[in-house]
């Protein structure tokens, strides 16, 4: 069976869940590691569309806390890129991403 990336993003998005819920932090670490897995997979994987690239830069954007405000030239080219994304695709995939996250962390 092929994996695909919508896949790979999915249990990444898990897997920042379950990080969050570690109280330990032998538990976290491993949590973690698990998170890094998925990011490692996600990059690894080529995207076969849309979709797949979508989900790329929204990792990307989300990995490198970029700005919007005071992003720079080059920034601003991946931000546009993954907004085109978005809009192809009729959804923001960095909000499903963000929307996990406790509302003290939503703005990293």
């Amino acid at each position: 069976m092929k994996r695909t990336l919508r896949d790979a993003f999915d249990r990444w998005k898990d897997a920042l869940i379950d990080q969050d819920k570690q109280t330990t932090q032998a538990a976290r670490h491993r949590a973690h590691a698990r998170v890094t897995s998925m990011e490692d997979l996600i990059a690894e994987t080529p995207a076969d569309d849309i979709e797949g690239i979508g989900i790329k830069l929204a990792l990307y954007v989300y990995m490198s806390g970029v700005d919007p405000d005071t992003a720079d030239s080059a920034a601003e080219q991946v931000l546009s890129a993954y907004k085109d994304c978005g809009r192809v695709l009729g959804r923001d995939l960095l909000v499903e991403v963000k929307s996990l996250m406790p509302a003290n962390q939503q703005g990293l």
